[in-house]
């Protein structure tokens, strides 16, 4: 609790590119972040403009459905992507 980091734009990257601060991105996230993403201090996305849901006749619980693909696959292998880096 009360961790904090910094990002500079510089070295930001949107599909290998440099990130545009003039353009607008589009990004998919899970309900919880959609939903209350502020209730716990994080703010970043708080002044996003929140689309209605779609497919919601077809949305699954995020939880149930990972739980279920883990216990479905048995194993699950979590190799590093190397989208975060430390330097």
């Amino acid at each position: 609790q009360g961790d904090t980091f910094v990002v500079d734009p510089a070295n930001v990257k949107v599909g290998g590119q440099p990130l545009d601060l003039a353009k607008s991105y589009t990004m998919s996230t899970i309900d919880y972040v959609y939903l209350k993403g502020t209730d716990d201090g994080f703010t970043l996305f708080a002044d996003a403009t929140r689309p209605p849901k779609i497919n919601t006749d077809r949305e699954a619980d995020f939880r149930t459905t990972v739980e279920a693909y883990i216990r479905a696959a048995g194993t699950v292998d979590v190799g590093v992507e190397g989208r975060i880096v430390r330097r």
